[in-house]
């Protein structure tokens, strides 16, 4: 049995006329006959009484037009579902994504999302760069908002929003005390970092802006978490270099300082495999290119 037979069929019980539904069908009266025999004799029943004034529905046939009309109905669906999801309408994104971009980032792609594809699901994962990139090669998330730069082969990245590095520093400490806190101040401040292996890029990065500046810092690879660190540089135990975005959170005992000129800066980036996108992810990235369009 084939999804045109219950067509035929369907048109047939409809029209109560073999010579309308065949027009219906924009097809000829003979094979339409034809097939509901056949329809007919594979189900083993008798669909319609024939008489040579009228055509009816047998209770079989009663039967058969609810499911028939079902089942027409769910294919019909499973078309569009399918054609929607071909256009990335429907379905699951997975998103890695930094602690930082929970603040500025995120409840603005979660918003365009919701008006402009509400029924994608949307999945979260907080991960660091280095988590992302082990999730993107074995499929586990689909797209990363990540900071750059990330140097992995098969890795493709995308900059969108540039942000200012400050200094998070102790309230009322002596670097609390100045406006700008550069390099040549944090000779003897423990400055808290995390290790290399969750971040290798943004971690080089901060290293040779210190570097440049003649500068090198006394390192404590304590950091476990940006909110973690300002709990650590609440008590003193050092200083942390963090994104502007964090200032939102106005963690109490500690202060922000920018770091002078030439300043520090870190990007944040969408990473996803170097592989011709799949609709949902482009549309995430066109939905990234229209809400930060002006910040690369």
């Amino acid at each position: 049995m084939e999804l045109r037979h219950l067509r035929y069929f369907v048109a047939v019980a409809d029209e109560l006329h073999f010579g309308r539904a065949a027009s219906r069908l924009q097809m000829s009266q003979p094979p339409l006959s034809q097939q509901i025999r056949r329809l007919e004799g594979e189900l083993g029943v008798e669909l319609f009484r024939r008489t040579k004034r009228a055509v009816q529905l047998t209770s079989a046939g009663r039967v058969f037009l609810g499911r028939a009309q079902q089942l027409l109905l769910e294919a019909s669906r499973a078309v569009e579902a399918t054609r929607q999801a071909a256009r990335g309408v429907v379905g699951r994104i997975d998103v890695g994504y930094v602690p930082t971009a929970e603040i500025r980032i995120l409840p603005r792609i979660l918003k365009f999302f919701r008006r402009k594809l509400p029924r994608v699901e949307v999945g979260l994962h907080q991960q660091n760069p280095a988590e992302q990139i082990e999730a993107l090669r074995q499929s586990r998330i689909d797209v990363g908002l990540t900071r750059l730069p990330i140097d992995e082969e098969g890795i493709k990245t995308e900059p969108f929003l540039r942000e200012q590095l400050l200094l998070a520093v102790r309230a009322g400490s002596e670097l609390a005390r100045v406006a700008t806190v550069g390099p040549a101040r944090l000779h003897s401040a423990p400055l808290l970092m995390f290790p290399r292996a969750l971040a290798p890029g943004p971690h080089d990065s901060i290293l040779a802006y210190f570097r440049n500046a003649g500068v090198a810092p006394r390192l404590n690879y304590g950091l476990g978490s940006i909110v973690g660190g300002l709990g650590l540089v609440a008590a003193g135990v050092g200083v942390s270099i963090v994104p502007e975005s964090l200032q939102a959170l106005r963690f109490r005992g500690v202060v922000y300082r920018p770091m002078g000129k030439p300043g520090l800066t870190s990007d944040l980036g969408v990473a996803r495999l170097d592989e011709p996108p799949t609709p949902l992810q482009s549309f995430f990235l066109k939905a990234i290119r229209e809400l930060f369009p002006s910040q690369k």
